[in-house]
């Protein structure tokens, strides 16, 4: 009983807690105008932006925090009150994000989280395959062509050689080459669903039919190893002529390349020199990194051969004639963690993107109650013609298109929504049938439709959506009020810019400078011939510098400006007196000296000089009489007790 008590009580003190703290995110914390904003509102934007901060909660922090966001709410309801939220450019942006940020919400998350990770684990093996290809061409066909599929795997399995039924049976082009061996591949690249048997599949076995957009596969698994990774390689090509009767010739060419590479004779030089490959000679033989499956198998096998970094393959034969190659860069898999951007770029790319896309339109489906009244799209089917997928249909007086087709979200959809869809997207036959082009696109629309459903409401049913889009909008407006008030404004006011230099230019001082010309001479007896042409004073650097280096040698080179103390190796060595002064000697060998025209004490700079500075000073003072001016118009209150129960708020 006491026990019960107890729990009773600590859940009451809990929820009393939760319900307090619920509360007091709903507090006013600051009024602006007719505007507040709660304290949920202010803590949220807080935390985000300050949560690396060590001193976050602290009053100095959140006071400060405080301060500028009062401002960016003023600067918000300003730019609201001049119609900014209205401009077409503005909408155009705001538009365009919120189509970006949809597409977070608009998949499974879970689903898509799995693919990744498939993929990943994937990426740790290569798989050494064989396939024979049933190609199909109709919904007819495609029966055809599995039973034909299950009927050569049953002869495989008992006792046929699955290389000859390969030649016999495969509409793969590339067997009459390969004799239906693809050699080893890894994760994407492969179409998804052959993919899924190859590694689905255990070595020594042979799946049974999958389809793929080609037709039915038989995918036979040979081996399976640990993925090798991608090598990047510089190769030069010898080619051998079709009609070349014999190697020899070619293959002394290539061993005069190879001595001259392992001599020492640059890679890259020879390749542009020598190599037949016109696509990457210019590049210095180099070619875009690869993995397993990519090239041809000697060539593959030679690169995967070298382990160092530098290292020149012996020469090699493929089809193509003889190869020299050298390793430049190898990379294996990274953590899952480093591999995430790549997977997800070539996720998105990929066909296994559709099986997300798939899953959460089913999903919604059942959410928006789609129900499809049997037999209706089987009826539409039969009584149209091809006609009907051809631009500007004309419905025959004889057929009705009033059928209900099928229901979502309440409303109920009619037949000749789709003959309406249809002809605004205009499908055409593509070389399908017309049932399978009729239902292919009936489903891709009911897709559409409730895809469009759900991105329409996304404010609606997710706060954080709604949140973000609100705080690109306010930042956008923010930009463009800002830019006219402050930022354009303080570089197009020349007049107010000079009138701001004028009050404040003793802020911008020269320290006191030497005004010198600096020499860099090649070595000391340089500097001395130098000097002594300097010390005459009868001519100008220029002058010297053409004298010194006449022979076409550069002994010489200098520079003049004005310097203050620390801007200068050279004259932070010297004393800073008028003249020449004495040599100083380099760490690489070469000399310097200076000739001081003069020494300038301090003084202003002037607004040219300065102009970078200034134009930013002159911004902060006009939005500072800006911010003045938006708290007269909009009076900012905030509410102190409410300020003074964010201090540590979270600790």
């Amino acid at each position: 009983m006491a026990r019960n008590l107890l729990l009773l009580l600590t859940l009451v003190s809990f929820f009393f807690s939760y319900s307090l703290i619920a509360q007091s995110d709903e507090e006013v914390l600051f009024t602006f105008g007719q505007d507040q904003v709660k304290v949920g509102e202010f803590m949220h934007v807080y935390e985000k932006n300050n949560m690396l901060d060590s001193l976050i909660y602290e009053r100095a922090s959140i006071d400060e925090y405080l301060e500028l966001y009062t401002n960016f709410k003023l600067k918000v309801k300003e730019a609201e009150s001049r119609g900014y939220d209205t401009l077409p450019n503005i909408n155009k942006e705001l538009a365009t994000y919120r189509k970006q940020l949809a597409k977070t919400y608009l998949t499974d998350k879970q689903i898509t989280e799995k693919l990744m990770k498939e993929a990943y684990e994937r990426m740790q093996s290569e798989v050494e395959v064989a396939h024979i290809l049933f190609k199909t061409a109709g919904v007819g066909d495609d029966i055809t062509a599995f039973q034909k599929a299950e009927k050569v795997k049953k002869e495989i399995m008992e006792g046929a050689d699955f290389t000859e039924m390969a030649k016999k049976h495969s509409g793969d082009p590339s067997v009459k080459d390969n004799d239906g061996k693809l050699g080893y591949v890894s994760v994407f690249q492969t179409v998804y669903p052959f993919e899924n048997a190859v590694y689905n599949t255990e070595p020594g076995t042979i799946s049974d039919p999958i389809k793929t957009k080609f037709g039915y596969h038989l995918v036979k698994v040979d081996n399976k190893r640990k993925s090798r990774g991608k090598l990047k390689v510089a190769h030069i090509l010898v080619k051998i002529p079709a009609d070349a009767k014999e190697d020899d010739l070619y293959k002394n060419k290539i061993d005069t390349i190879y001595q001259q590479a392992i001599a020492g004779t640059d890679f890259s030089q020879l390749a542009r020199m020598y190599s037949d490959d016109r696509a990457t000679s210019a590049k210095g033989g180099e070619l875009p990194m690869f993995g397993s499956g990519r090239m041809v198998k000697e060539f593959e096998d030679a690169s995967f051969a070298l382990d160092n970094i530098g290292d020149i393959s012996k020469p090699i034969k493929t089809r193509f004639g003889f190869h020299l190659i050298k390793l430049l860069d190898r990379k294996t898999v990274g953590t899952y963690k480093e591999m995430t951007p790549e997977i997800k770029r070539r996720l998105n790319k990929d066909a296994r993107s559709s099986v997300s896309k798939d899953l959460f339109v089913e999903r919604l489906l059942k959410e928006y109650k789609y129900k499809e009244h049997d037999g209706v799209l089987e009826d539409f089917i039969a009584k149209v013609t091809d006609q009907v997928l051809i631009p500007k249909y004309r419905k025959p007086d004889s057929i009705s298109f009033d059928a209900k087709l099928y229901d979502l979200d309440g409303k109920t959809y009619i037949e000749q929504d789709l003959v309406d869809m249809l002809q605004k997207k205009t499908p055409g036959r593509r070389g399908q049938a017309k049932e399978v082009t009729i239902r292919s696109f009936f489903k891709n629309m009911v897709a559409d439709q409730v895809m469009n459903m759900e991105e329409s409401r996304l404010e609606t049913k997710y706060p954080e959506f709604k949140r973000q889009m609100k705080e690109y909008r306010d930042g956008i407006l923010l930009f463009e009020l800002t830019d006219e008030m402050v930022w354009s404004k303080a570089v197009a006011d020349s007049v107010g810019l000079q009138d701001f230099y004028d009050r404040n230019k003793g802020t911008y001082m020269w320290k006191q400078r030497a005004e010198a010309v600096i020499y860099e001479c090649k070595d000391e007896a340089t500097a001395e011939k130098a000097r002594e042409l300097v010390g005459k004073r009868k001519y100008t650097a220029e002058e010297i510098q053409e004298e010194i280096n006449a022979d076409g040698q550069e002994l010489i080179s200098y520079k003049e400006g004005k310097y203050e103390k620390g801007q200068n190796g050279v004259l932070d060595q010297i004393p800073w007196d008028k003249g020449l002064s004495f040599v100083i000697f380099n760490k690489d060998k070469t000399t310097s000296f200076a000739d001081v025209m003069q020494i300038l004490e301090p003084m202003p700079k002037e607004l040219s000089e300065a102009r970078g500075y200034i134009v930013s000073d002159y911004q902060k003072e006009l939005e500072a009489a800006w911010i003045k001016e938006l708290r007269k118009k909009y009076p900012v209150k905030v509410d102190k007790d409410v300020q003074a129960k964010l201090y540590n708020r979270k600790k």
